[in-house]
């Protein structure tokens, strides 16, 4: 063989290096243009979280227990303990909404939150009553997610 063909052999391994490196970059600059997403995501959350703990007080777990009971206890309660717990489900409206996006991104697996799918749909269920009795707005990630386990 002769300098002239090991030169070849080479330039031929040199390219295909060349070509997998640009790839193997390729597949990082989006696995981290994700992850970036993702921080900001739940830099949003964590900040509308804080907000809304605030407004909860230490008489919450009180004003949940009543709600639980019977929903329809909203009409009698205070507006303050309305406000309250007006807050909490918004935590969890946002919280979802981050939950789903993080899977979205394939970040997270849901399974491992809420299990099989029968547990996802009873809880899907039970959040998007409390949802509509308390008048709250759902954004269309959570309805889409809601939808796709029959939970209207």
């Amino acid at each position: 063989m002769t300098i002239a063909e090991l030169g070849s052999i080479g330039e031929l391994v040199g390219g295909i290096a060349v070509l997998v490196t640009l790839i193997y970059l390729a597949i990082q600059v989006r696995h981290s243009n994700q992850i970036s997403l993702s921080q900001a995501y739940q830099a949003r959350f964590d900040s509308r979280a804080r907000l809304h703990l605030k407004e909860m007080g230490d008489d919450l777990p009180e004003i949940l227990s009543r709600f639980a009971a019977s929903p329809e206890e909203v009409m009698e309660m205070t507006e303050i303990d309305k406000a309250k717990l007006v807050a909490y489900m918004n935590y969890w409206l946002f919280y979802l909404d981050n939950v789903i996006y993080q899977e979205q991104l394939g970040l997270l697996d849901m399974t491992e939150i809420y299990g099989e799918q029968t547990t996802r749909t009873k809880a899907y269920e039970q959040i998007n009553n409390a949802f509509k009795v308390l008048d709250i707005e759902i954004p269309n990630r959570v309805r889409l997610e809601f939808a796709k386990y029959d939970v209207t």
